[in-house]
């Protein structure tokens, strides 16, 4: 019997290394439906089948797929529009249950913001936030100069920091691209360290390098992000790039 599993879930390794990193994660997503179908006892409880009921949650999962937090000019980026190599990172990490930090670092304009809301956008997608008892699980997109004056508000209850701590999903974008205080910067610093105590998914992006950050931020902090997942998206400015493409001068 043991041999047997060995086999069956070594030719899944097999099949899903043969598999587009989209599809990999399409797969992913009916896995999720079934599953919640199964503990929710509705699986073809209606009449439905299977491939009926999972089309329906599909459905579903599009017309309520929350991206208020993300900003309206990233809301349209899909993992599809990047580089292979990212989709299979963004896919790894997405699915991999031992995966819980992913850090993007490249410089400005290098689309690491567009990215990571690629990313948690179609963690959204998957289903994942959906809970057998009817709950969800919930996730957030933070710019760090927006967390911060959060944590420098004094007369800020605070809520909004206790759930970027339990999230199950947190973006936290552009660490270090702005001057903090040190109890500022110590804030920050805290938030990561409960994420990575908990093991919950935190993608990180920064236009500083690993080497930076532990230089000019914090030594643990480098420490641990280096542990996760790390993705350079380059040293093209893609913005730029853009404009000087459409400069009839050039």
């Amino acid at each position: 019997m043991t041999n047997q599993k060995e086999q069956d879930m070594a030719e899944k390794a097999k099949h899903q290394q043969g598999q587009a990193p989209i599809d990999r994660l399409r797969n992913y997503q009916v896995e999720v439906i079934r599953t919640l179908a199964i503990a929710r006892r509705r699986l073809c409880a209606d009449g439905q089948t299977p491939d009926k009921f999972v089309s329906d949650w599909q459905q579903y999962l599009v017309e309520n797929l929350q991206d208020g937090d993300v900003p309206l000019r990233y809301r349209k980026w899909r993992l599809h529009k990047y580089p292979l190599p990212w989709q299979e990172r963004a896919v790894d990490f997405i699915v991999g249950k031992d995966a819980t930090t992913l850090f993007l670092t490249g410089c400005i304009g290098s689309k690491k913001t567009s990215f990571a809301c690629a990313i948690l956008l179609a963690w959204r997608a998957s289903g994942m936030w959906l809970q057998p008892d009817g709950g969800h699980l919930v996730s957030f997109f933070v710019p760090a100069y927006e967390a911060a004056r959060t944590y420098r508000d004094v007369s800020n209850p605070h809520w909004e920091i206790e759930q970027w701590e339990r999230a199950a999903f947190l973006v936290l974008d552009d660490l270090g691209a702005n001057r903090f205080t040190p109890h500022l910067t110590e804030q920050l610093l805290l938030l990561i360290q409960r994420r990575y105590d908990n093991c919950l998914k935190t993608i990180i992006t920064s236009n500083l390098s690993l080497d930076e950050i532990k230089r000019d931020i914090d030594e643990r902090a480098s420490s641990r992000l280096a542990e996760g997942m790390c993705l350079d998206t380059g040293l093209v400015d893609a913005r730029k790039e853009k404009d000087d493409a459409a400069d009839p001068n050039n």
